[in-house]
């Protein structure tokens, strides 16, 4: 199933304090919003799969930096194609009062794509294959 979660994530806090995610039975162990105090404390993110077909992922975060993560769900148009989830990872920092993005795209099938601001190209090869393989 495309929606399947393909990775478990390990925070690094900068004083060193790791936290991991919970399994699928309990509560979420970390809040990604700012309103959590130590969101902004966080120096390294790692994605680890959870199967072999994948491989762990991993980004420092700067200090003038956040942490971008989330899954974004591609849902179905029309019976076209399944629901697939792709994870985003990535680094904003306001430069010169810019703001910046470098995010990675990470798709069912294991590939990458690193996007400065922009939509993956890839998406649109990943939602292909789905379509050529139905």
């Amino acid at each position: 199933m495309l929606l399947k979660n393909f990775y478990l994530y390990k925070i690094i806090l900068d004083d060193g304090t790791v936290i991991h995610e919970s399994g699928p039975d309990e509560p979420a162990a970390f809040r990604f919003e700012g309103r959590n105090p130590n969101f902004s404390k966080i120096r390294e993110f790692r994605l680890i799969p959870k199967d072999e077909e994948h491989k762990p992922i991993q980004i420092t975060i700067p200090e003038n930096g956040r942490l971008i993560y989330f899954r974004r769900t591609v849902a179905n148009t029309a019976g076209e194609f399944p629901k697939f989830n792709i994870y985003l990872l990535g680094v904003q920092r306001t430069n010169k009062g810019r703001n910046e993005k470098e995010v990675i795209f990470i798709f069912p099938d294991g590939t990458t794509e690193m996007c400065f601001g922009d939509e993956p190209a890839y998406q649109k090869i990943f939602i292909q294959k789905l379509k050529n393989s139905l």
